[in-house]
């Protein structure tokens, strides 16, 4: 199950220790390798419980894990992981996922909506790309470019009357290592925000 992240701890302590109890596996205090891709449910209710959890977003209850069902869902060894990067990066979480463009897609269908426009620095990863224009694009999503020299002023214009769903980043772009603003980026992308909705500024830095 996935630890509290002690917050006083540093991120050095955490990246050795953190999201891992060894009760949790014969008192190793190491994280063990888990090579099983489905696990023991303690009863068929609590196996319907899980999968109201996983697959229906009923929330957790205080004091209730949420268990693992089947690999490809979650893993005990990636949630130690995902503890351990979110702490370095001092964030409420993270996610791991099998490949980048994994992560791209899976964060723009997360947070975009059919018409929304997505502003996106250029170049872009080849995968990026793809999904952009040739995925979401015939899907009813709009993409726009700009590059590294674009001023705020720009942004505006080509958001214009459009309603921004996403600003992303990749910095140092692929493979020009061509750098953008992040702190530009992301007041425009508030600005465009409101109560109803955030726009969220996302970030791609494999190059760096």
């Amino acid at each position: 199950m996935s630890k509290d992240r002690d917050s006083e701890a540093r991120p050095e302590t955490t990246s050795v220790s953190g999201g891992w109890d060894p009760e949790d596996g014969l008192m190793s205090i190491k994280t063990p390798l888990f090579q099983a891709s489905t696990f023991i449910f303690e009863s068929s209710a609590a196996a319907e419980r899980l999968f109201d959890i996983t697959y229906g977003g009923a929330p957790l209850e205080e004091g209730e894990e949420p268990g693992y069902i089947y690999t490809r869902l979650d893993h005990p060894n990636l949630v130690v992981v995902e503890e351990r990067l979110a702490h370095w990066d001092g964030a409420d979480g993270a996610l791991l996922f099998s490949s980048g463009t994994a992560a791209v897609f899976t964060m723009a269908l997360t947070v975009l909506q059919p018409g929304d426009l997505i502003l996106h620095s250029a170049p872009l990863y080849g995968g990026t790309n793809t999904i952009f224009e040739s995925v979401l694009k015939p899907l009813g999503f709009d993409a726009q470019s700009f590059g590294p020299d674009a001023t705020e002023d720009d942004l505006n214009r080509l958001v214009g009357d459009r309603r921004l769903g996403l600003m992303y980043l990749e910095t140092p772009a692929n493979p020009t290592n061509d750098v953008f603003d992040i702190a530009m980026a992301a007041r425009l992308a508030q600005s465009q925000s409101d109560d109803s909705r955030r726009v969220p500024t996302v970030v791609d830095n494999t190059f760096l």
